[in-house]
């Protein structure tokens, strides 16, 4: 079985499940800080990262929609 799918969600399911990483990570942080605190640039950089790139996907997305042709 092959896990990796593409998979398509409303925008209520992906407010849901990036609520839930939310607390998992609020979680993770409270349990773990002292481990945080001495990663916090690295996790800046990753989160700057992977928004870009969200962000650039939307943009594309966006653009194949508005030009069809």
């Amino acid at each position: 079985m092959y896990r990796f799918t593409d998979i398509t969600m409303n925008w209520w399911q992906l407010g849901i499940f990036k609520a839930a990483t939310l607390a998992v990570g609020a979680i993770i942080g409270a349990y773990a800080h002292e481990f945080v605190r001495g990663y916090v640039l690295v996790f800046v950089v990753i989160a700057i990262a992977a928004s870009t790139y969200i962000s650039w996907l939307a943009m594309q997305q966006a653009d194949d929609a508005a030009d069809p042709g």
